[in-house]
């Protein structure tokens, strides 16, 4: 920047030309606003006025050097803008002239005639995405462009390497900004490339490095030359040291934007940003440090304890002045890194988040809640998470909320990742905010990928939460599509047949054939929990897999159980899968033959470990203490074991000469927004009742629903009872042995 003269003096000079009785001349009014802008100053309303007013009428006599003068100063005035109408104005004064431009007049116009333009967009509080349906037209006219792009071609060999960068740039912001309607020719690409091939980089500063990276970006054409990519990294590398914080972390964020197959940064340089950036992070900006993290978790570039440390230490500094999208962004990049910052880091970001979430956009809401649920997922300590949890149930709440608000905004990729962000991270928003995001579901899923189907599937299994018969099938008739063109993985399979056993859900004939046909087809590519959530899945379902897909599945498994990749809970579903095998009698259980017993013992042993751990709960100490003060008390037992003691059970009653097992199912064993069993429940209810035994199940709701009328407890009880023995005797069910229903015993489990 210039010297500057003093606010006295500027305000002196200020009074003096506004006082002036003749009009300036063209050079002294382009003169004087170049002046104001490399000064990084704005005039006062009423000489800016005058200005705006002697340019305007002596506009036809301007030179391209006053055009290019009072356009640049312009772009460069942040406060100020011209008004679109003046703007319009100059382009046709600028169009044509354009045959009389020297290389630098065109460069500073196209510059500044850009600046000018993305800044009359945000002025308009218009998204890059919306300018297109916009009826304000905003964006520089397409003639202007061409015949600009004509220019260069003619021009670019007396482009010194700030023209070169200036162009760059404002091709690729153009691009970007009206993509729509503009992507610059290929002539002219090739031409701005050839001409950086043949100049040495080495003479270029640090900022024209930055401002051609991220240039090349954003046109299309640019993107595709490797060879002059890997010359800016060699010139950047050898110039690092004079790299400022900004021209860091955007050439940072370009050329990982700018990967392809072609292309990747080399490991040298990306070190080098990193070892600069921890030297220069204390005056590093929030968007600095948003770009910088989120870049390095792009190319997933493998980073020092060191540099995380200073990185942490520096969000922390100034987390307050975190946008929405540096929010976003940050929390973003600890999740794909896999790493996760202090808790210190993480309570500053969610209270900054919670505290701007009205600001947010739809993606940047999605991504930050998405991040915090990858984080939360990564606590080892299962017991604590919850109460650790970032964010808070308050916090929750309030984004719940937002969610809430800006659903008819949420596109299917946001809409299908706040859900799933909702379900990694425990939390079940309010009845009418699921609801609604459910809704949203059932709107826009045919628009949803294939991820965002069984995301949204599994979201829904692990909140519990059971969609409307119409949403079910809406969503099992695009996933069977999407499955007949083969557009899915392994984890697709496993995640939406695991949701519906989950909830207990019956899905057509269709889907279950196509589940097992492609679980088949692509069973080497299973992992170990995936194909253990298919066939514990397939048990609860009650549909067997057919021969083929059984033998191969338990092959399969057995392979994992061999190299030890089964974990204790996968061993407790396979265990499950085994009874419901043996209870259906289907052609042969899961573990069988003698090169399955060490499999089945794991199993069988993980299981029991579930059934021995059992609390009795208040509902349950409820319902025993009615019992209880029955005249007489009938003999019972409290968390009763069945004779192969693979289950334990609330209570046993002998009523009226019968063995009755009594249920009492808590809001754990319902859907979270309806009075439906879930798949657990239900496979518990079959497993028993197959074992020959009377089974009654006493549902939360109902105890509750008598304890606040304070009606007769103990009669509703009884009446419950009878009917449950009677209907057991009127059928004929008599009680079987264990060795009846199962082929386990406990030895062999």
């Amino acid at each position: 920047m210039a010297n500057h003269p003093g606010d006295e003096f500027l305000q002196v000079a200020e009074d003096a030309f506004c006082r002036m009785k003749e009009p300036m001349k063209a050079q002294e009014l382009s003169n004087l606003v170049w002046a104001y802008a490399k000064l990084g100053e704005v005039p006062g309303q009423q000489l800016y006025d005058l200005l705006m007013h002697q340019v305007m009428n002596m506009l036809e006599t301007f030179n391209p050097q006053n055009l290019a003068n009072c356009v640049w100063g312009w772009s460069k005035m942040e406060t100020i803008h011209p008004g679109m109408e003046n703007l319009r104005r100059v382009e046709h004064k600028i169009f044509v002239s354009l045959p009389m431009f020297q290389p630098q007049n065109l460069s500073n116009c196209l510059y500044g005639l850009t600046r000018l333009y993305t800044r009359g967009l945000k002025d308009s509080n218009l998204d890059k995405s919306e300018l297109v349906d916009s009826k304000v037209s905003l964006g520089l006219p397409l003639a202007l462009l061409k015949e600009i792009e004509k220019h260069i071609g003619r021009l670019v060999k007396g482009f010194c390497p700030q023209d070169l960068s200036n162009t760059f740039w404002s091709l690729g912001t153009l691009s970007s900004y009206q993509k729509a309607e503009f992507d610059p020719s290929e002539e002219v690409v090739l031409c701005m490339t050839d001409e950086l091939l043949n100049r040495n980089l080495l003479e270029f500063k640090p900022q024209e490095l930055k401002d051609i990276v991220w240039g090349m970006f954003y046109v299309r054409t640019a993107k595709e030359n490797p060879k002059l990519l890997e010359r800016i990294c060699s010139a950047m590398l050898y110039k690092i040291r004079e790299f400022k914080p900004q021209e860091l972390s955007n050439s940072l964020w370009s050329l990982v934007k700018l990967q392809s197959e072609t292309f990747t940064p080399n490991n040298e340089l990306l070190d080098a940003i990193a070892e600069c950036s921890v030297q220069k992070v204390d005056i590093f900006n929030p968007q600095n440090l948003a770009n910088t993290m989120y870049a390095y978790a792009v190319i997933k570039h493998r980073l020092s304890d060191s540099f995380l440390a200073r990185m942490e230490d520096a969000i922390l500094n100034c987390v307050t002045e975190f946008c929405p999208q540096n929010i976003g962004n940050t929390l973003w990049a600890f999740a794909t890194l896999e790493i996760a910052p202090s808790r210190q880091v993480q309570w500053g970001l969610a209270a900054e988040m919670v505290a701007k979430r009205d600001r947010f956009k739809p993606q940047e809401l999605a991504n930050s809640m998405w991040a915090f649920a990858k984080l939360f997922e990564r606590n080892p300590d299962t017991k604590a998470r919850v109460m650790q949890r970032i964010p808070t149930v308050d916090q929750l709440n309030l984004m719940a909320e937002e969610a809430q608000r800006r659903s008819p905004e949420l596109h299917s990729q946001n809409l299908s990742n706040l859900i799933y962000s909702f379900a990694l991270l425990e939390y079940l928003p309010a009845a009418q905010c699921i609801d609604t995001l459910a809704n949203e579901v059932l709107k826009k899923c045919s628009s949803f990928k294939t991820q965002e189907l069984v995301n949204s599937m599994w979201a829904f299994g692990s909140l519990a939460y059971a969609p409307s018969d119409e949403l079910q099938a809406r969503l099992q008739g695009y996933l069977l599509e999407n499955l007949n063109r083969g557009d899915y993985v392994t984890q697709d399979i496993a995640n939406c047949v695991w949701s519906w056993a989950t909830l207990n859900h019956k899905p057509c004939t269709a889907i279950l054939d196509k589940i097992c046909t492609e679980t088949l087809n692509e069973l080497p590519m299973f992992k170990s929990k995936e194909l253990v959530n298919v066939f514990w899945a397939l048990a609860m379902i009650g549909r067997y897999p057919g021969d083929e897909l059984w033998a191969a599945g338990k092959k399969a498994l057995l392979e994992f159980a061999n190299r030890d990749a089964v974990r204790s809970d996968g061993y407790c579903q396979l265990f499950q899968a085994h009874t419901v095998a043996v209870d259906l009698r289907w052609p042969s259980p899961l573990f069988e033959g003698v090169e399955m017993e060490a499999a089945k013992c794991a199993a069988g042993a993980a299981w029991l470990r579930v059934v021995q751990d059992v609390s009795t709960s208040s509902l349950q100490q409820s319902v025993t203490a009615v019992i209880r003060r029955l005249n007489p008390p009938p003999p019972h037992q409290v968390e009763w074991r069945t004779t192969d003691r693979l289950f334990c059970v609330d209570l046993q009653v002998e009523w009226k000469g019968q063995p009755l097992l009594i249920e009492v199912d808590g809001p754990s064993h319902f859907a979270s927004n309806r009075h439906t069993i879930l798949g657990k429940t239900a496979a518990r209810n079959n497993a028993l009742r197959a074992r020959g035994y009377t089974l009654l199940c006493l549902p939360f709701y109902e105890w509750d629903r008598m304890t606040e009328r304070k009606e007769d407890l103990a009669a509703y009880l009884i009446e419950k009872m009878d009917t449950a023995v009677a209907g057991a005797l009127a059928s004929g069910v008599a009680q079987q042995t264990v060795e009846q229903a199962t082929e386990q015993t406990v030895e062999q489990a």
